[in-house]
């Protein structure tokens, strides 16, 4: 999921629009679980995950941290 060019694709859109592509090209980009400060989203797919910060409403490249929490639950697993 660090895929340069997938982060690059992302940098810079506005929020919403982040969150729908990235929910099209069958990842999650979920904030909601994460101990970090307002605005940082983990971009997960099946096996990997990336961060990005949401400032002034765009998305920009965020740290990677080795830490990272689980993937939301049931993420990944088949229907």
């Amino acid at each position: 999921m660090r895929s340069a060019a997938f982060l690059h694709a992302l940098e810079g859109m506005p929020a919403d629009q982040a969150r729908a592509w990235a929910s099209k090209a069958g990842v999650v980009m979920d904030g909601r679980d994460l101990p970090y400060g307002e605005g940082r989203c983990a971009i997960w797919d099946k096996d990997h995950v990336a961060f990005v910060d949401i400032r002034g409403g765009l998305v920009e490249e965020a740290p990677f941290d080795p830490s990272v929490i689980d993937p939301p639950e049931g993420w990944g697993q088949d229907a």
